[in-house]
């Protein structure tokens, strides 16, 4: 399936490549064989789930390889999971800080280095 994504960027149909839901395996295994390596890699990431990235193992990996994080669904809970916006921890600190949970989540993510996409509930 890469392949076939390398062809259509090659054919100047894709600027860009990326990922979505790699761990640090996966990741390893496509830049062994990739001929374009991905810009990005895409994964959920919230204070209970770095999807799949830790800064200690995924990080300099990604450094080395000149490779973007983005984060979806800081805000939001995975299934079975105390949902972040209402933890207590996160509820105390934001009140703390001055802003509202939702930002320090977004906060915490960018000092992490990860580009976020945020969500908007309004139309």
């Amino acid at each position: 399936l890469f392949r076939s994504l390398e062809r259509l960027q090659k054919a100047g149909v894709a600027r860009a490549l990326g990922v979505s839901n790699f761990d640090s395996e996966d990741l390893k295994i496509l830049l062994k064989y990739a001929k374009v390596p991905p810009v990005y890699i895409q994964n959920k990431l919230s204070i209970y789930f770095h999807g799949g990235w830790n800064g200690a193992e995924v990080a300099p990996l990604l450094r080395e390889n000149n490779i973007s994080f983005v984060g979806h669904s800081v805000v939001r809970a995975l299934p079975k999971q105390f949902a972040p916006l209402g933890d207590p921890h996160v509820l105390e600190i934001a009140q703390a800080s001055g802003l509202k949970p939702s930002m320090l989540l977004y906060r915490w993510a960018l000092q992490l280095g990860a580009a976020v996409l945020m969500r908007s509930h309004q139309r």
